[in-house]
């Protein structure tokens, strides 16, 4: 039986409601395909098969400002189109990690329904016209932190400094992985 790249994402969004919340879901792998993931039924983690799973969670934004929360949430979405080309990784989507925050889950909670083996997690902070970006990798079996980092910047340049967010934490994040790994 052949389907048409056009009808794929459709049978796909179908096959993703049919699982529900329930014990198993469907990942986009950017350029290799779907991956379906169960959990085992004496682990709380998913199938580890395939390369590690990565989550970049949404930024805790310890400022009043709801353009400082606009630019956490586009930091976040770099760091994962750029996390998402690297081949010995698969990052979880934006719109599943983004549904975390609505529950207020944590690492903890983000490894126990996607079974990542790492979540890149961190905060935005403004004083004046200076923001400043807090980012950390952990591992979530361990809890430890692989790596961590803060970046300063002024809203003047809101583009560059996000701009040099993500290359710092991607170019950080790959190796660090691949280390431990």
């Amino acid at each position: 039986m052949a389907i048409e790249e056009g009808n794929l994402t459709v049978l796909v969004s179908a096959v993703r409601r049919q699982l529900g919340d329930g014990s198993a879901m469907i990942v986009t792998v950017p350029r290799i395909g779907y991956r379906l993931l169960a959990r085992h039924s004496t682990a709380r983690r998913f199938d580890e098969s395939g390369p590690p799973l990565i989550a970049v969670l949404p930024f805790v934004n310890h400022g009043s400002a709801a353009e400082d929360g606009y630019f956490a949430d586009g930091v976040v979405d770099d760091i994962i189109t750029a996390l998402s080309r690297f081949k010995n990784f698969a990052v979880i989507s934006r719109g599943a990690t983004f549904a975390l925050r609505q529950r207020g889950a944590d690492v903890r909670g983000a490894a126990a329904e996607f079974g990542i083996r790492y979540a890149l997690e961190g905060s935005i902070r403004r004083l004046g016209e200076r923001l400043r970006v807090t980012a950390q990798l952990l591992d979530t079996a361990s809890g430890a932190s692989l790596w961590a980092d803060r970046y300063d910047g002024a809203l003047a340049d809101i583009f560059s400094f996000q701009d040099r967010i993500t290359q710092s934490v991607v170019g950080v994040v790959e190796p660090t992985v691949r280390q431990a790994e």
